[in-house]
């Protein structure tokens, strides 16, 4: 872990200037601290944060930061097959870098989005994680959830349409819950004129999630449901398109007429 910031500024108070003064002047701290600052925008994100202990964690408990994650990791590894993983070999949750999570108003948030909800979906119930200390203009910029942190979906799925707005009339619930289907207005990026269309609660949290919009508690009972229909491995959705051409593509045999001796 990196230095905290007054650690830093500590360090900087005890070095000797050019003329072998110590820098006592508050204009010089400030001009410090502002430095740091600046390099917590451009450096990595350890750079920001400061690791306060190792300790066991239920990542069921934890919560996202975000509201979208990419479907892979930037190896180029595979969200979903590590969810696979996961799932058949819990084990191996112990071999995966551990994540790094913060405390706010007495939750756990995850620093590492795509590690937990790897974690998640599979349902591992234990593991051990970094809870760090986070500057506070930093948890500002990475919390960009508008679930408090409860759900999460990939970003890079082609399925979510761009929207500029979406109004969810919650007045209504048609079909069977809790997946039942609410009317929505929405523009979609690229239309200037806003479309009313009934969607299913499962769809339609998946297009406030993109989209940044606020999502309501009133979805709650889908967000599991969802966030697991993310997790087919690329080869099983393969698989799965290709039984379905070969399905598509064999003919019907023609009946052959009864025989008549």
């Amino acid at each position: 872990s990196v230095d905290t910031l007054n650690q830093l500024v500590a360090r900087y108070l005890e070095a000797p200037s050019e003329n072998n003064e110590v820098p006592t002047a508050r204009e010089d701290v400030f001009a410090f601290r502002s430095e740091v600052s600046e390099s917590c925008k451009v450096q990595r994100l350890s750079d920001c944060i400061s690791l306060v202990d190792t300790i066991e964690v239920d990542p069921q408990e934890v919560r996202f930061t975000q509201n979208t994650i990419s479907s892979t990791f930037r190896d180029g590894r595979d969200v979903r097959s590590l969810v696979s993983k996961l799932a058949s070999s819990p084990e191996l949750a112990g071999s995966l870098p551990q994540i790094q999570i913060f405390r706010q108003g007495g939750v756990l948030h995850s620093l590492d989005n795509r590690r937990l909800y790897a974690l998640k979906v599979a349902g591992v119930r234990r593991v051990m994680a970094q809870e760090v200390q986070v500057r506070r203009d930093v948890q500002l910029r990475k919390q960009t959830s508008t679930c408090s942190g409860q759900f999460i979906v990939f970003g890079d799925d082609p399925s979510i349409t761009h929207a500029n707005d979406i109004t969810v009339d919650l007045s209504e619930c048609i079909g069977d819950q809790p997946d039942c289907s609410h009317y929505v207005e929405q523009t979609v990026w690229g239309s200037s004129a806003p479309s009313r269309s009934l969607l299913k609660a499962s769809d339609l949290v998946k297009s406030l999630a993109k989209n940044g919009f606020p999502i309501s508690d009133h979805f709650r009972p889908v967000f599991d449901s969802v966030m697991r229909s993310f997790a087919v491995p690329p080869e099983q959705v393969a698989d799965d398109a290709n039984r379905k051409g070969k399905r598509k593509g064999k003919r019907a045999k023609p009946k052959q007429p009864a025989r008549v001796d």
